[in-house]
Parts: structure tokens; sequence; C-alpha cells
């Protein structure tokens, strides 16, 4: 994980937070419930396809 996410700002109880694109995994977002300062959690939004080699 990159060190630039460790300073995300936590987000509100109920709001939606900042989306982030992992390399070749998806779009994560921070979960509003679980997530505190020095333990994130991201929750998957979008996997990226997966199409090489078909």
């Amino acid at each position: 994980m990159e060190a630039g996410l460790a300073g995300v700002p936590m987000p509100e109880k109920g709001k939606n937070s900042t989306g982030y694109q992992f390399m070749r995994q998806g779009y994560f977002c921070l979960d509003n419930r679980d997530a505190a300062p020095g333990h994130l959690v991201f929750n998957r939004a979008v996997a990226l396809k997966d199409s090489f080699g078909k």
C-alpha cells in the first residue's frame, strides 16, 4: 500500500468516502464504519476486468 494513504481523512458516519484505484486490483473506498486512524479498511467498489490471455 502507498505510504500516502496513511494520511487519508476518515469519512464521516453515513457519508461516502473518496474512491481510490489500487493498481491492477480495482477501485476501493474507505469503510466509514470499521476504518480508524492507523487501521484502514477499504471496500472494493469495482473490480478491474481481467481479459489477459483470454
